[in-house]
């Protein structure tokens, strides 16, 4: 493991930090307890430090000093620690990306940059339907000429700063003025794996759907919908198909790169409507 001060900008969660730093002086010293660190903290209940080592509650600032002061931190890694729980405590996604934002710009967290820009990828769809944009055979696309292509309203500065993220996680290449292309085939996100950004995503798609049930005509898209009663235990091999599916749909469908003339996009959804019986 790095020492501290190198290792504190590599994260964008204080308690894996604090988790870390556990760890560390639990091998400098075997014997060294929970329940001991917790009492040099000035915690009253070495079960709350456990917690807070992993994640299970939010680090309460009222031990930011403390804390500080047993790790040694100065005080540009204390200004950074505190904002970790800043982020860790924020109340919804806009408060997040604020602070998600405000360490990006931090002279040293070229570590975690990559980090806050595959959160801005997973919860907003935009970047998908603009890379595959980019796959089709275009002369040159600014990002006036995008927001013109795309039946949905982002604006100039949404649509640059998608652009932007692409590139910077390498899903994208400009490779001349104005021309870009795809570099990854497909993307998808992990499945049935909690995270508030895939939420955001799946919930933007959802109302982005409802827009084009309005603004397209029904020969430009395909809405169906049934409901049915199966059994709950048969769940996990519903969702495998439907995963399947969506595997074989996109191999017969996907054009060639560069030899596409429309970007669409196929939105499975399967919900329970009823409780536990």
């Amino acid at each position: 493991m790095q020492n501290q001060e190198t290792t504190i900008y590599s994260y964008t969660d204080p308690s894996l930090f604090l988790r870390d730093q556990w760890l560390l002086k639990k091998e400098r010293n075997p014997s060294f307890s929970v329940r001991a660190w917790a009492k040099s903290l000035e915690i009253k209940s070495h079960s709350q430090l456990h917690q807070m080592l992993y994640g299970k509650r939010t680090i309460p600032k009222k031990y930011l000093h403390n804390i500080v002061e047993n790790l040694k931190l100065n005080k540009d890694e204390s200004e950074y620690f505190e904002t970790l729980i800043d982020i860790q405590k924020a109340k919804d996604h806009s408060e997040k990306n604020f602070y998600l934002e405000k360490i990006k710009d931090h002279k040293k967290t070229k570590e975690v940059f990559h980090e806050i820009e595959e959160f801005n990828l997973i919860q907003n769809p935009v970047h998908g339907f603009i890379l595959e944009i980019f796959a089709q055979d275009r002369t040159e696309l600014s990002a006036m000429r995008i927001k013109e292509l795309l039946w949905f309203d982002y604006s100039l500065t949404q649509i640059k700063r998608a652009m932007d993220v692409l590139i910077t996680l390498n899903l994208a290449q400009e490779i001349s003025p104005g021309i870009y292309k795809k570099v990854y085939k497909t993307s998808y996100t992990q499945s049935d794996i909690p995270c508030e950004a895939v939420k955001k995503y799946h919930k933007h798609l959802c109302d982005i759907a409802k827009d084009s049930i309005d603004k397209q005509d029904v020969l430009e898209r395909e809405f169906n919908a049934m409901t049915f009663n199966m059994n709950k235990k048969d769940l996990a091999d519903a969702k495998e198909m439907l995963r399947d599916f969506r595997e074989r749909f996109v191999q017969r469908f996907e054009t060639r790169l560069g030899s596409g003339d429309k970007t669409y996009h196929i939105n499975l959804q399967l919900f329970a409507v009823s409780k536990d019986i």
